[in-house]
């Protein structure tokens, strides 16, 4: 079975954009975006950290999202995912959203449909190994 982790960013409700330039900066610490076959892709120079990556959106309108398919348990991953929560209004997830994190207080972003079935409230953080609940 596989797993899947969200990091996305959201105003007022509703999906909003990255900018580009801001995205490459914090992920230029750990690898590169390069323009693949199938659209932008991310290349870890840090390690193996996820299976595969995919960044939804363009370096013209930004990123809406970016996915990591089959996360591994290792040092760097929640490193690389709070330095992304560092972008205003982003949070972290998972496929079977048992757990929403940020590192600001995004209560009047989030969507209703993210945020209605939570196990408990979305949980604002201060530290990596708080955006990490499988250890």
């Amino acid at each position: 079975m596989s797993y899947t982790v969200f990091i996305h960013k959201f105003k007022d409700g509703d999906s909003a954009h990255i900018p580009f330039d801001e995205l490459e900066q914090i992920l230029s610490a750990y690898g590169k975006i390069e323009t693949g076959s199938f659209g932008l892709e991310f290349i870890s120079s840090v390690g193996e950290m996820f299976e595969y990556p995919t960044l939804t959106g363009s370096v013209e309108d930004g990123i809406s999202g970016i996915s990591f398919d089959r996360p591994t348990l290792n040092e760097t991953f929640p490193l690389l995912i709070f330095d992304l929560l560092k972008i205003k209004n982003t949070c972290f997830f998972g496929t079977d959203l048992e757990f929403v994190n940020s590192r600001y207080d995004m209560t009047n972003h989030y969507p209703k449909s993210l945020i209605e079935n939570l196990p408990e409230k979305p949980k604002v953080i201060s530290h990596p190994k708080e955006n990490w609940p499988f250890e």
